[in-house]
């Protein structure tokens, strides 16, 4: 299916200068993000303009194919896009190439994944610490600081464990605690609780709220699970690579 045609803005149109606003820790202006599929263009974003405050936990919401991990993914960095521009915490992602992306990801935030990423070779406090080594921690203060993780998220009695000795909500709380442990300025969580059941889901979504909470982390969470999204301070819900509004939610 041919998607609908649209307006690109010009080099010309898109801001350069950081907005101003100190407690906005993500702007987006006139984000695009267009991709060829055997000669078919796909408008998986079409001039997304979002602002998110430092310490918001945000939720974005709507229906498969919509654009919401293709949002997460140029918000981060580990996608380009086609067109507009992003600054987190005032930098201006498309001023750094890929290996400066690369370092202020790791310096400034932290990622949760449906399905954890964990190495199953590696023991809990291994995969949580591997971060930090990547960075060039001295590894003893790596150690440290995965274990204090690790003891953040309610998992003291794990570190030597792989992936494979421990449940799918205990997993999910590694990958917390590994999201955690560089003390990122910004978490960004692609559907954490898509793989857990209805309790172990509610148990992940709780941590994420004291963490929130207790640190002052901003979280923007992509999620199917309307039950995820109305415990969180907004919801930003999409359509087909748009924004349509942005809601304050009701807990149920």
């Amino acid at each position: 299916m041919v998607s609908e045609p649209m307006t690109v803005p010009t080099p010309e149109s898109v801001p350069t200068k950081t907005p101003r606003a100190e407690d906005r820790i993500v702007v987006a202006r006139r984000l695009v993000k267009t991709y060829d599929s055997g000669g078919v263009e796909v408008h998986a974003l079409r001039g997304v303009d979002l602002d998110i405050r430092k310490g918001e936990m945000v939720a974005v919401m709507g229906p498969s194919g919509c654009g919401k991990t293709t949002l997460l993914n140029c918000l981060s960095g580990i996608d380009d896009f086609t067109s507009g521009e992003v600054w987190i915490s005032g930098q201006r992602l498309s001023t750094l190439n890929d290996n400066a992306k690369t370092d202020f990801r790791a310096m400034k935030m932290g990622f949760i994944f449906q399905n954890y990423n964990l190495l199953p070779v590696l023991r809990s406090v291994e995969n949580v610490e591997l971060p930090l080594l990547v960075r060039g921690v001295e590894p003893k203060l790596a150690r440290t600081k995965a274990q204090e993780a690790l003891t953040a998220v309610g998992l003291v009695e794990v570190p030597l464990k792989k992936p494979a000795e421990l449940s799918g909500g205990q997993q999910q709380r590694v990958a917390i605690a590994r999201a955690l442990v560089n003390e990122p300025d910004i978490v960004f969580a692609d559907e954490p609780t898509g793989n857990l059941d209805s309790e172990t889901s509610q148990e992940v979504v709780d941590l994420m709220k004291r963490l929130h909470r207790e640190k002052g982390l901003t979280f923007i969470i992509v999620t199917h699970d309307r039950s995820v999204g109305n415990q969180t301070e907004r919801v930003i819900l999409m359509r087909n690579g748009m924004i349509l509004k942005s809601v304050r939610p009701k807990a149920e």
